[in-house]
Order: C-alpha cells, then structure tokens, then sequence
C-alpha cells in the first residue's frame, strides 16, 4: 500500500497485530493496537490508555486492510437488543395496567 491509501481510523493488520491508524506522515505511519479506558481514580487527563507502533514506508506493504473484514462479522452477528430480537417492547419508567 501507499501513504495515500491510508486513511486515520482505518482498520488495519501489521504481522498479526490488529488495530487502527492513528497517524500519517512521510516518514511512518502509527497503528494503535491497544485502547483501553482508564479506571477514574486514574486522574488521566485522556482517560485512556493507548498503545501505538510504529510502521516505516520500506514495511508498509505489509499493512493490510481490515474493513471488508470488519463489515462481513457485522453482517453475520445476530441483533443484540430485546426489541430486534424478539420483536418486544420494553416500557422503562412507565407502570403496566
């Protein structure tokens, strides 16, 4: 792949490692593979922890792109809600009569 064909928050795989672009130069690209929230008592001014690496033009052939995989298991994973699942509704904050 070229620099152009990157784009910021793009999923990617770089040697097994899965993550997103977090950076684009000239010079390297940095794939965050690694972002968790941070536990309050923390004081993060972020509140997030994140780990990058980073990936140099002579290695960026290696880089491949994750979307297609990404929109394929959205499409195969089963509704998550009770509405979309068994056609219900739930009543919050109301009382049944």
């Amino acid at each position: 792949m070229k620099q152009t064909d990157f784009e910021i928050l793009q999923p990617v795989e770089y040697r097994g490692i899965k993550g997103y672009i977090t950076f684009i130069s000239e010079y390297y690209i940095s794939i965050c593979f690694i972002d968790r929230p941070l536990p309050e008592e923390a004081h993060s001014r972020w509140g997030r922890y994140y780990v990058n690496l980073v990936v140099y033009p002579h290695y960026w052939y290696e880089i491949r792109c994750r979307l297609d995989e990404i929109e394929e298991k959205k499409e195969s994973e089963s509704p998550r809600s009770d509405l979309l699942q068994f056609g219900r509704r739930r009543s919050m904050g109301t009382a049944h009569q």
